[in-house]
Order: C-alpha cells, then structure tokens, then sequence
C-alpha cells in the first residue's frame, strides 16, 4: 500500500464515505444515483393534494427528482444525515433546473425561500432552502433573467416531518408569516426543498398574496409523486 492510498484508508476509518443513494463505498455519489438529478425538471403540483384550494389555480411547481428510491435517500442524508458535502451537488441541481425554467417563470420578479423551522437551521448549521434560492437565481441569471432573493418570510411554527397531513397543513398555517419590512415585488417564485402535501408551499403563497404579491410558481428539489401518473418533463428545444 502506498502512502496516498494508506492515507485515503485512514480517512475512511474516520469519516466514512459512501454514496447515499446506494451505499457503494469511497464515493460521495455514484454516477448511477446522480443521473436523475441531472433530468429535466417535471411539473410535480399533482402530487401535492394541499395545493389543489376550492376556487383557486393550482399552483405550478415544478421539481428535479421525484422523492422515490435511491433520490429520497439522498435528500435524506443531505437534510438529516448530516452531508453537508452534498450542498454543491443540490445547489448545482437547482441552478440547472432555473436555467431551464427560465422562461416558463419569466413573470416573477423575486425568488422568495420557503424557509425552515428555526430548529431546523439550527441542527443542520444551515438554512438549506435558503442555499437553494441563491442557486436558483444563479440559474436565472445564467439564461438572462436577473432575479433577487429576498427571504420574506418567517417559519415560527413546528417541525412538520413526523405529522400526517392534516397536522401538517395545520401547522404550516400557523408557522409561515410574512418577515417584517416592505418589498417592491409584484410576483415571486417559491423555492422549497421538497413538496409533499404541498402545504408549506400553500400557506406561503397565501401569505405573499396577502401582501401584494402574486405567486407564479415553485421549484423544489424532489417531489413525492402522484399516484398513476406519468412525470412530464421540460424538453429542451
């Protein structure tokens, strides 16, 4: 064994490394788990039944990966498993969905991150939606569409992980509240780590919309997907 490689075993036994998505060892991610992070965003709002208000469009949302297999578990370790060495590969993924989406999400002029818990922040050292967001805008800004981020809103609620939909609902009604201060925006586009419910992104709308502020549409990482239907991606053209 040379030194380099004693080395590289050394810092195996230390900090292990391993894709998440599969498990294959000495990689941070295996080319086969990354692949679909590297497709066309899809629009994913037909999965997320709190999005669907009596009244009301639904809201287009459009996300990366459906959160299924080898993609949940990836997100997974990158929210709660403490892999931060995943933050470029997620930024990357979102500025490269932006950029795709740059046209069908022309109307906004604001990027607004749907933000976290406040606890969750905390544990993770990081607000990850709020990294999102500024990949987002990097991927505007990539296909000519200079967009800001601006965080105007709040999360005072409580963690929603563990909570079934209803209490999900509930608790992101009572969590999400616009920040103190004005903004000039017109129209904004959301950014979300993931949709499931599609409560937080809801309830977010609701809030912007109550200060001014049409909602045009939401990015989010991965989604949870619609029983019986097909993903419809963006095509390139």
């Amino acid at each position: 064994m040379d030194v380099v490689e004693g080395l590289r075993a050394l810092a195996r036994t230390v900090v292990p490394i391993a894709c998440p998505g599969c498990g294959l060892e000495d990689l941070r991610w295996c080319e086969e788990c990354a692949a679909s992070w590297w497709e066309a965003p899809f629009r994913s709002e037909s999965g997320a039944p709190r999005l669907d208000i009596e009244g009301r469009a639904t809201l287009p949302v459009w996300s990366v990966a459906p959160l299924l297999g080898s993609s949940h578990l990836m997100v997974s370790a990158w929210k709660d498993g403490g892999r931060r060495d995943l933050d470029p590969f997620f930024s990357d993924a979102i500025r490269r969905a932006a950029r795709e989406l740059a046209p069908a999400l022309s109307a906004g002029d604001v990027i607004v991150p749907v933000p976290p818990h406040r606890r969750s922040v905390r544990s993770r050292g990081l607000d990850l939606t709020a990294m999102l967001a500024l990949a987002a805008a990097e991927g505007f800004a990539a296909a000519g569409r200079s967009i800001p981020v601006e965080r105007l809103l709040v999360n005072r609620g409580y963690e929603s992980r563990a909570l079934g939909d209803r209490e999900r609902w509930l608790n992101a009604g009572r969590g999400i509240r616009a920040r103190e201060g004005s903004s000039r925006a017109m129209a904004a586009v959301l950014v979300d780590d993931v949709v499931t419910t599609g409560a937080s992104l809801a309830r977010a709308s609701e809030v912007l919309e109550a200060r001014g502020i049409t909602v045009v549409g939401a990015l989010t990482l991965a989604a949870t997907p619609s029983t019986g239907t097909s993903v419809l991606q963006v095509r390139h053209t």
